[in-house]
C-alpha cells in the first residue's frame, strides 16, 4: 500500500471524493433499512442451512434405531447365515430381523460380504455360510 507521504494532491483528492460518494451512499442504506424496519420487514434474507451455533451432523433415525458399534451389522448377518443352514436365507428376511433396509442388506453383500470366504449365493437374493 502507498504511503500518505508519497500521495500525489490529485490522488488525495480523489480519496476525499470516494469516501464522500460511501457516506452519500451510506446514509441512503441507512434510511432504507429504517423504512424497512418500520414496515416490519427485513433488509437481510432468511440464511437456508442449519442455525449458527448449532453443531453439524445429523439426528440417528431410520429403521436402524440410531448408530451401531462397528462391526455390529457383519456380526449380525452372519449370525443369521449360520442359523440358516444349507437352505440359505433371503436378503428380505436378514433385513427384517436386523431392522435394516433391505437396500443396506444387498450392498453389505456386494462389498463386505464378497470378501468372507464361505458366503455363498444359493438363489436370487439368497445366501447361505458353509
Amino acid at each position: 500500500m502507498t504511503e500518505i507521504a508519497n500521495l500525489t494532491s490529485a490522488q488525495i483528492s480523489k480519496i476525499a471524493k470516494l469516501i464522500k460518494e460511501k457516506e452519500t451512499l451510506q446514509a441512503k442504506i441507512d434510511k432504507i433499512d429504517a423504512e424497512l424496519a418500520q414496515s416490519g420487514a427485513t433488509s437481510a434474507p432468511k440464511r437456508r442451512g442449519r442455525k449458527p451455533g448449532r453443531k453439524p451432523g445429523r439426528k440417528a433415525t431410520g429403521k436402524s434405531g440410531g448408530t451401531r458399534k462397528r462391526g455390529a451389522v457383519k456380526e449380525k448377518i452372519l449370525d443369521l447365515l449360520k442359523k440358516s443352514g444349507a437352505e440359505g436365507i433371503s436378503v428380505q428376511e436378514i433385513a427384517g430381523k436386523i431392522k435394516s433396509p433391505v437396500r443396506n442388506v444387498h450392498s453389505w453383500f456386494q462389498t463386505t460380504g464378497k470378501k468372507l470366504p464361505g458366503i455363498t449365493k444359493v438363489g436370487r437374493a439368497k445366501y447361505t455360510l458353509k
